[in-house]
């Protein structure tokens, strides 16, 4: 959440000449809400449900840049899912990145709602999603790059 893989993405699915993906997006089509609505009138489960059937159908292409809400991968099934269909690939930031990203975005970010302490719930959901992140074929930093040379620094390596 907040490492650019919504900006960074479609500028790597240029350079590769492929689709880009959004699964928030796509979920948010689907049902017609907000992922924030999503978590406040049908709970976390209901939206973690939707994200694993969105990208069961979405890993049968292989051949598109995919961007994974931050807690996609902690599902086991949906990482083998990943792993098996492309190359996974980690937009690693520093929690003060994330922060500064971050705080003008809490009402779009529902897991960020349910703590007032921005700083701790950061930390937090870092530290519980690290070792999934970690799995990753290809890791990068993205605190101080911009979206095209990122793009560009992904693709020289990973494609």
């Amino acid at each position: 959440m907040g490492c650019g893989k919504s900006t960074v993405g479609p500028e790597l699915a240029k350079l590769l000449g492929r689709k880009f993906v959004d699964i928030d997006e796509l979920i948010v089509k689907a049902k017609n809400k907000s992922i924030s609505e999503i978590f406040k009138t049908e709970g976390e489960d209901s939206f973690r449900y939707y994200e694993k059937d969105v990208i069961k159908t979405i890993a049968k292409d292989s051949y598109q840049v995919v961007s994974l809400g931050g807690g996609a991968l902690e599902d086991p099934a949906n990482l083998r899912c990943v792993l098996e269909s492309g190359k996974l690939v980690y937009l690693q930031c520093t929690p003060e990145t994330l922060l500064k990203r971050l705080k003008n975005e809490k009402e779009k970010r529902p897991l960020l709602l349910e703590n007032n302490d921005l700083n701790h719930t950061v930390i937090e959901l870092l530290e519980k999603r690290s070792k999934t992140y970690q799995q990753a074929q290809f890791h990068f930093v993205a605190d101080d790059l911009s979206p095209d040379k990122l793009a560009f620094e992904i693709y020289k390596k990973a494609y």
